[in-house]
């Protein structure tokens, strides 16, 4: 009876992650740049000063809005595409790691994959 407990224990605890989850994670972190430096930028409810990475969740859109005094403000979009990480599921014929994959969005990539944007003076 422990043997059958610990095997089950052993399925569940594999059953947790498929492997976009366990290799890619739910969040990403995103590299924004702006010419000149120094801009502040707001995205996902986070502010920085460029050069900056900020964590994002990979499963949601977002729009970046990048500022400097004396320069116009940029807004730019940032969009959650699939990434094909859950396919791997597959080759392991692993069902419920897709579906975890898909629950924690572990299986999409944000687009592009940084923001490098020159700033235009006013």
């Amino acid at each position: 009876m422990r043997r059958v407990l610990h095997f089950l224990l052993k399925i569940m605890s594999i059953a947790d992650a498929g492997c976009a989850t366990m290799f890619m994670g739910k969040n990403q972190f995103y590299k924004v740049e702006s010419d000149p430096p120094g801009a502040t930028v707001k995205v996902g409810g986070e502010t920085a000063i460029t050069p900056a990475i900020v964590l994002l969740r990979r499963k949601d859109d977002y729009v970046a809005v990048i500022e400097k005094p004396g320069y116009e403000p940029v807004y730019s979009k940032i969009e959650s595409r699939f990434n094909y990480g859950m396919f791997l599921n597959l080759l392991i014929l692993f069902p419920p790691g897709m579906i975890m994959d898909a629950a924690t969005g572990a299986s999409w990539s944000l687009s592009p994959d940084n923001l490098n944007v020159k700033l235009l003076q006013k």
